[in-house]
């Protein structure tokens, strides 16, 4: 089974993005959108559902409704692409253990 992930929306808004990565400017509001996206996508292909209800995608409801743990899986990896956008990066980093751990109570185990 799979989901399209292409027709998602974002299930975080803008203005939760923009506390969670302390910018108080519009500058870059179309990446923070494109990173949120991005994130969001990345969610539904790993849960392989919809997080936002749309036409032939079953989700949890409105932005409101989608739970805060997965809400709080997107943040952190917006907040790490907005710090890292270059392709590599001089300084060793290494994966937060909990972050993968966050979406597990929603997913369907086979």
């Amino acid at each position: 089974m799979s989901i399209d992930t292409s027709t998602a929306q974002p299930a975080v808004s803008m203005a939760d993005a923009k506390l969670h990565l302390r910018v108080d400017h519009s500058d870059e509001d179309s990446l923070i959108e494109a990173l949120v996206l991005s994130a969001t996508q990345m969610a539904e292909h790993e849960l392989q559902v919809g997080l936002i209800t749309r036409d032939g995608t079953a989700g949890f409801g409105g932005v409101d409704d989608v739970p805060v743990v997965i809400k709080q899986w997107i943040l952190v990896h917006v907040g790490y692409w907005y710090a890292n956008r270059e392709t590599a990066a001089e300084v060793k980093m290494e994966a937060l253990p909990y972050v993968g751990r966050l979406l597990d109570p929603f997913r369907t185990w086979a």
